[in-house]
């Protein structure tokens, strides 16, 4: 019980300090494009009848898919260490389709 007193204990303070490091570090500047609203990269007083710029789009789905699948390959990673030959050879497939995958976008132009 006191070792998780501890561990909450070093948590919050060590939250405390980088949010009070990060107020006193930080610029307190007021600029236009600080002020300013951004929304995907379009400007918010534009027509709404615009069509959506598919590129936005495919960024985000990108980044989704490859953010959740690097998130998978935590718990692999470590069960690696445990049975090798197993985890091994689904990490390393996972591993390659991803890379693959990465390089189809690339080469596509999904990434331009």
């Amino acid at each position: 019980m006191s070792l998780l007193i501890v561990w909450c204990g070093s948590i919050i303070t060590l939250s405390c300090a980088i949010l009070f490091l990060t107020l006193a570090i930080s610029s307190k500047e007021q600029s236009e494009e600080k002020c300013s609203i951004y929304e995907c990269g379009f400007s918010p007083i534009s027509s709404a009848n615009k069509p959506l710029n598919i590129k936005f789009f495919m960024v985000g789905v990108l980044f989704l898919v490859f953010d959740l699948e690097v998130v998978l390959l935590f718990p692999w990673s470590i069960r690696l260490s445990e049975e090798f030959l197993l985890t091994g050879g689904v990490f390393s497939c996972v591993f390659a389709t991803l890379v693959i995958g990465l390089f189809c976008e690339w080469w596509g132009g999904g990434l331009d």
